[in-house]
């Protein structure tokens, strides 16, 4: 299932027009195909530590309010389909 966290995180990458091997390398690994794996699960699941997505904050330039207003509608989402 694809949340709102994750498109918003995938448009902007996009936009910046980053490969997820591109966006790894941003974020520091050395293993670039493990980084994009990480960026890809977190593009198609939304799933990520909080240190991940600060880091993706950081290195997309993302507004953090915006990043917490999604991640907020994503839980109150999940907290509706149980």
């Amino acid at each position: 299932m694809t949340t709102h966290l994750a498109r918003y995180v995938h448009r902007a990458r996009d936009a910046r027009r980053l490969s997820p091997q591109a966006l790894a390398a941003l974020l520091g690994y050395r293993n670039f195909d493990k980084g994009a794996n990480r960026v890809l699960a977190l593009e198609r699941d939304g799933l990520g530590t909080n240190d991940f997505l600060a880091r993706i904050v950081a290195a997309l330039g993302l507004e953090q309010a915006t990043v917490d207003a999604l991640v907020a509608v994503d839980d109150a989402i999940d907290r509706m389909a149980f």
